[in-house]
Protein backbone atom coordinates (compact mmCIF):
# COMPACT_ATOMS: atom_id res chain seq x y z
CA UNK A 1 0.00 0.00 0.00
CA UNK A 2 1.20 3.20 -0.62
CA UNK A 3 1.85 5.54 2.42
CA UNK A 4 -0.51 8.81 2.47
CA UNK A 5 0.99 12.14 3.31
CA UNK A 6 -1.14 15.29 4.76
CA UNK A 7 0.41 18.55 3.17
CA UNK A 8 -0.80 21.28 5.02
CA UNK A 9 -1.07 24.97 4.02
CA UNK A 10 -0.65 23.09 0.67
CA UNK A 11 -1.02 25.72 -1.50
CA UNK A 12 -0.89 24.86 -5.43
CA UNK A 13 1.05 22.08 -4.63
CA UNK A 14 4.75 22.32 -4.44
CA UNK A 15 5.59 20.48 -1.78
CA UNK A 16 2.91 17.90 -2.51
CA UNK A 17 4.79 17.23 -6.22
CA UNK A 18 8.05 16.58 -4.39
CA UNK A 19 6.14 14.38 -2.06
CA UNK A 20 4.38 12.12 -4.35
CA UNK A 21 8.00 11.74 -6.75
CA UNK A 22 9.34 10.52 -3.39
CA UNK A 23 6.99 8.10 -3.22
CA UNK A 24 3.60 9.46 -1.23
CA UNK A 25 -0.11 9.62 -2.21
CA UNK A 26 -0.61 13.25 -1.13
CA UNK A 27 -3.66 14.77 0.38
CA UNK A 28 -3.83 18.68 0.94
CA UNK A 29 -5.32 21.32 2.70
CA UNK A 30 -5.83 25.00 2.38
CA UNK A 31 -7.90 27.36 3.58
CA UNK A 32 -7.45 29.46 0.30
CA UNK A 33 -9.49 28.31 -2.49
CA UNK A 34 -7.71 29.75 -5.76
CA UNK A 35 -4.49 28.19 -5.57
CA UNK A 36 -6.51 24.73 -4.70
CA UNK A 37 -7.77 24.93 -8.10
CA UNK A 38 -4.54 23.94 -9.69
CA UNK A 39 -3.35 21.28 -6.73
CA UNK A 40 -3.23 17.99 -8.40
CA UNK A 41 -4.24 15.56 -5.63
CA UNK A 42 -7.53 15.30 -3.89
CA UNK A 43 -7.90 18.56 -1.13
CA UNK A 44 -10.07 20.43 0.98
CA UNK A 45 -10.50 24.19 1.37
CA UNK A 46 -10.50 24.54 5.30
CA UNK A 47 -8.17 25.93 8.11
CA UNK A 48 -5.50 23.17 8.40
CA UNK A 49 -4.96 23.83 12.25
CA UNK A 50 -8.86 23.09 12.70
CA UNK A 51 -8.36 19.77 10.49
CA UNK A 52 -5.71 18.48 12.49
CA UNK A 53 -7.69 19.02 15.53
CA UNK A 54 -10.52 17.25 14.25
CA UNK A 55 -8.34 14.50 13.12
CA UNK A 56 -6.62 14.32 16.94
CA UNK A 57 -10.19 13.34 18.37
CA UNK A 58 -10.74 10.80 16.13
CA UNK A 59 -12.96 12.59 13.12
CA UNK A 60 -12.89 12.08 9.66
CA UNK A 61 -12.00 14.45 6.86
CA UNK A 62 -13.50 14.17 3.73
CA UNK A 63 -11.68 15.22 0.34
CA UNK A 64 -12.12 16.24 -3.01
CA UNK A 65 -12.10 13.00 -4.33
CA UNK A 66 -14.71 12.14 -2.16
CA UNK A 67 -12.49 10.03 0.09
CA UNK A 68 -13.15 10.05 3.84
CA UNK A 69 -9.77 9.43 6.02
CA UNK A 70 -8.73 9.05 9.43
CA UNK A 71 -5.51 10.24 11.26
CA UNK A 72 -4.53 6.44 11.06
CA UNK A 73 -4.69 6.61 7.80
CA UNK A 74 -1.64 9.10 7.19
CA UNK A 75 1.21 8.13 7.39
CA UNK A 76 3.07 11.06 7.50
CA UNK A 77 2.54 14.93 7.55
CA UNK A 78 4.21 17.92 5.90
CA UNK A 79 3.33 21.85 6.63
CA UNK A 80 4.25 24.90 5.57
CA UNK A 81 2.92 27.45 7.77
CA UNK A 82 2.65 30.68 6.73
CA UNK A 83 5.95 32.53 6.82
CA UNK A 84 4.99 36.62 7.24
CA UNK A 85 5.40 36.58 10.84
CA UNK A 86 9.08 36.04 10.18
CA UNK A 87 9.81 37.21 6.87
CA UNK A 88 12.53 40.00 7.07
CA UNK A 89 10.38 42.45 4.75
CA UNK A 90 7.82 42.61 7.49
CA UNK A 91 10.35 45.28 8.81
CA UNK A 92 9.80 47.31 5.56
CA UNK A 93 8.27 51.06 6.24
CA UNK A 94 4.95 50.25 5.01
CA UNK A 95 4.59 46.67 6.56
CA UNK A 96 6.14 47.67 10.13
CA UNK A 97 2.86 48.07 11.82
CA UNK A 98 1.12 45.07 10.49
CA UNK A 99 0.62 42.12 12.76
CA UNK A 100 1.20 38.57 11.51
CA UNK A 101 0.56 35.20 13.24
CA UNK A 102 3.26 33.42 14.79
CA UNK A 103 2.49 30.00 12.88
CA UNK A 104 5.46 27.23 13.42
CA UNK A 105 4.24 27.06 17.51
CA UNK A 106 1.06 25.87 17.17
CA UNK A 107 1.72 24.01 13.58
CA UNK A 108 4.75 21.82 15.86
CA UNK A 109 2.26 20.88 18.51
CA UNK A 110 -0.13 19.60 16.65
CA UNK A 111 2.16 17.37 14.33
CA UNK A 112 3.98 16.55 17.49
CA UNK A 113 0.45 15.63 18.79
CA UNK A 114 -0.04 13.12 15.94
CA UNK A 115 2.71 10.26 16.77
CA UNK A 116 4.01 10.23 12.90
CA UNK A 117 6.78 11.34 11.37
CA UNK A 118 6.63 15.00 9.97
CA UNK A 119 8.00 17.84 8.41
CA UNK A 120 7.54 21.16 8.26
CA UNK A 121 9.10 24.29 5.96
CA UNK A 122 9.61 27.86 6.22
CA UNK A 123 11.68 31.17 5.33
CA UNK A 124 14.86 31.10 6.20
CA UNK A 125 14.38 33.81 8.69
CA UNK A 126 12.25 31.56 10.79
CA UNK A 127 13.94 31.35 14.35
CA UNK A 128 11.38 29.57 15.69
CA UNK A 129 13.29 26.28 13.72
CA UNK A 130 16.33 26.41 15.25
CA UNK A 131 16.32 22.32 14.52
CA UNK A 132 16.71 22.34 11.00
CA UNK A 133 18.56 22.47 7.78
CA UNK A 134 18.74 25.04 5.15
CA UNK A 135 17.80 23.68 1.97
CA UNK A 136 18.34 26.42 -1.50
CA UNK A 137 17.92 25.93 -5.34
CA UNK A 138 20.98 25.69 -6.27
CA UNK A 139 21.72 22.62 -4.13
CA UNK A 140 19.93 21.20 -6.53
CA UNK A 141 20.69 22.31 -10.00
CA UNK A 142 18.19 24.88 -10.19
CA UNK A 143 18.99 28.58 -11.23
CA UNK A 144 17.83 29.89 -8.18
CA UNK A 145 18.15 30.47 -4.59
CA UNK A 146 15.09 30.60 -2.66
CA UNK A 147 16.31 29.74 0.69
CA UNK A 148 14.33 27.48 2.93
CA UNK A 149 14.37 25.67 6.40
CA UNK A 150 13.10 22.67 7.02
CA UNK A 151 12.71 20.94 10.47
CA UNK A 152 11.90 17.18 11.24
CA UNK A 153 10.88 14.86 13.58
CA UNK A 154 14.20 12.38 12.67
CA UNK A 155 17.03 13.12 11.22
CA UNK A 156 17.67 15.26 7.94
CA UNK A 157 21.07 16.60 6.43
CA UNK A 158 21.32 18.90 3.87
CA UNK A 159 23.46 18.65 0.68
CA UNK A 160 26.36 20.52 -0.20
CA UNK A 161 25.95 24.47 -0.72
CA UNK A 162 27.48 26.66 -3.54
CA UNK A 163 29.13 29.16 -2.95
CA UNK A 164 26.67 32.80 -3.44
CA UNK A 165 27.33 34.61 -6.89
CA UNK A 166 23.90 35.99 -7.71
CA UNK A 167 23.07 39.27 -6.66
CA UNK A 168 18.97 39.23 -6.04
CA UNK A 169 17.26 42.20 -7.98
CA UNK A 170 13.90 43.63 -8.08
CA UNK A 171 11.21 41.26 -9.62
CA UNK A 172 9.53 44.55 -11.89
CA UNK A 173 8.48 44.35 -15.36
CA UNK A 174 11.28 47.21 -15.98
CA UNK A 175 14.10 44.79 -14.71
CA UNK A 176 12.66 42.21 -16.97
CA UNK A 177 13.07 44.16 -20.23
CA UNK A 178 16.74 45.43 -19.36
CA UNK A 179 17.80 41.56 -19.05
CA UNK A 180 15.30 40.53 -21.86
CA UNK A 181 18.18 38.73 -23.78
CA UNK A 182 18.02 36.47 -20.54
CA UNK A 183 15.38 34.43 -21.69
CA UNK A 184 13.99 30.99 -21.11
CA UNK A 185 15.83 28.86 -23.76
CA UNK A 186 19.24 30.04 -21.65
CA UNK A 187 16.76 28.28 -17.96
CA UNK A 188 15.97 25.18 -20.10
CA UNK A 189 20.16 24.68 -20.84
CA UNK A 190 21.07 25.50 -16.91
CA UNK A 191 21.31 28.53 -15.79
CA UNK A 192 25.92 28.57 -15.62
CA UNK A 193 25.80 28.83 -18.96
CA UNK A 194 23.83 31.98 -18.64
CA UNK A 195 24.75 35.23 -17.95
CA UNK A 196 25.09 37.73 -14.00
CA UNK A 197 22.13 39.04 -15.16
CA UNK A 198 19.87 36.17 -15.89
CA UNK A 199 20.56 34.66 -12.82
CA UNK A 200 19.51 38.46 -11.42
CA UNK A 201 16.63 37.79 -13.02
CA UNK A 202 15.02 34.12 -12.17
CA UNK A 203 16.13 35.29 -8.20
CA UNK A 204 14.15 38.39 -7.92
CA UNK A 205 13.50 39.34 -4.46
CA UNK A 206 10.97 37.97 -2.33
CA UNK A 207 10.65 35.21 -4.25
CA UNK A 208 8.62 37.29 -6.95
CA UNK A 209 9.70 36.57 -10.67
CA UNK A 210 9.57 38.85 -13.39
CA UNK A 211 7.44 36.98 -15.89
CA UNK A 212 5.68 33.61 -14.99
CA UNK A 213 7.02 31.26 -17.78
CA UNK A 214 10.64 31.93 -16.29
CA UNK A 215 9.71 31.63 -12.95
CA UNK A 216 8.32 28.25 -14.21
CA UNK A 217 11.02 27.00 -15.73
CA UNK A 218 13.36 27.99 -13.04
CA UNK A 219 11.59 25.65 -10.35
CA UNK A 220 11.01 23.24 -12.09
CA UNK A 221 6.78 23.81 -11.76
CA UNK A 222 4.49 23.67 -14.77
CA UNK A 223 0.77 23.16 -13.73
CA UNK A 224 0.99 26.58 -11.81
CA UNK A 225 -1.62 29.18 -12.67
CA UNK A 226 0.67 32.87 -12.41
CA UNK A 227 3.18 34.16 -10.22
CA UNK A 228 1.36 34.76 -7.01
CA UNK A 229 1.15 30.60 -6.51
CA UNK A 230 4.78 30.45 -8.10
CA UNK A 231 6.00 33.04 -4.89
CA UNK A 232 4.13 31.36 -2.09
CA UNK A 233 5.46 27.64 -3.62
CA UNK A 234 8.97 26.11 -3.12
CA UNK A 235 10.83 23.67 -6.07
CA UNK A 236 8.85 19.77 -5.84
CA UNK A 237 12.94 19.04 -5.55
CA UNK A 238 13.42 20.20 -2.39
CA UNK A 239 10.55 18.15 -0.75
CA UNK A 240 11.55 15.46 -3.27
CA UNK A 241 14.79 15.24 -0.95
CA UNK A 242 13.42 15.17 2.47
CA UNK A 243 10.16 12.65 0.90
CA UNK A 244 12.65 10.03 0.61
CA UNK A 245 14.12 10.33 3.94
CA UNK A 246 10.67 10.91 5.58
CA UNK A 247 9.67 7.34 3.50
CA UNK A 248 12.91 5.94 4.49
CA UNK A 249 11.28 6.85 7.84
CA UNK A 250 7.94 5.17 7.73
CA UNK A 251 9.22 2.41 6.32
CA UNK A 252 11.06 1.52 9.67
CA UNK A 253 8.31 2.29 11.54
CA UNK A 254 6.45 -0.87 13.20
CA UNK A 255 3.31 -1.84 10.93
CA UNK A 256 0.16 -0.10 12.45
CA UNK A 257 -3.18 -2.06 12.45
CA UNK A 258 -4.81 -1.39 9.88
CA UNK A 259 -7.66 1.15 10.20
CA UNK A 260 -11.28 0.37 10.39
CA UNK A 261 -12.87 3.61 10.00
CA UNK A 262 -11.48 4.88 6.26
CA UNK A 263 -14.79 5.21 3.83
CA UNK A 264 -13.89 5.13 -0.13
CA UNK A 265 -16.27 5.75 -2.33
Amino acid sequence: MIPKLLDLFCGAGGCSVGYNRAGFDCYGIDNDPKPLRHYPFPYICMDALEAMDSLLKGEGLTFSNGETLYLADFAAFHASPPCQYYCRLRHLPWLRERKYWRSVPPTRKRLIATGKPWVMENVKDCFDMPDSIILEGRMFGLPIYRHRRFAASFLLLAPKSEKRVGVCTPGHVAMARRYAESDIAIIKQRGEAGSLAYFQQVSGIAGHFTGTQRAKAAMGIDWMGNTHELSQAIPPVMTEFTGKYLMQTVIELPSPLPSTESVKP
